[in-house]
């Protein structure tokens, strides 16, 4: 959901999806666009039962720097991302994603 939270380009495409899932605020911000259409989808991720987050999973910490390596040379990864991939958002992604929701 950290991606959300980097700067959401389509502001108003990330509000009117949080609203279709059920988001209820008609006059949220456009600059809390990304962090509402996060916690609206791990309300759901919540609700239905999905684990939470990457340690839910079996991996840990130390295993982080395996999956940053993993995930460099990806080119669905680099071409589709706004911004240019450096080893160190990578990790904090999947650092921020050991634990999804509370």
């Amino acid at each position: 959901m950290k991606l959300f939270n980097l700067g959401a380009v389509h502001r108003e495409k990330h509000l009117e999806a949080a609203q279709l899932l059920g988001y209820g605020k008609p006059n949220a911000s456009l600059d809390d666009a990304g962090k509402i259409l996060a916690d609206t989808i791990r309300k759901y991720m919540q609700e239905t039962g999905i684990e939470n987050g990457l340690s839910e999973l079996g991996f840990t910490s130390e295993d982080l720097n395996s999956l940053v390596q993993g995930a460099l040379p990806q080119d669905r990864v680099n071409k589709l991302s706004p911004r240019s991939q450096i080893e160190e958002d990578i990790y904090d992604i999947y650092m921020n994603s050991m634990a999804i929701y509370g």
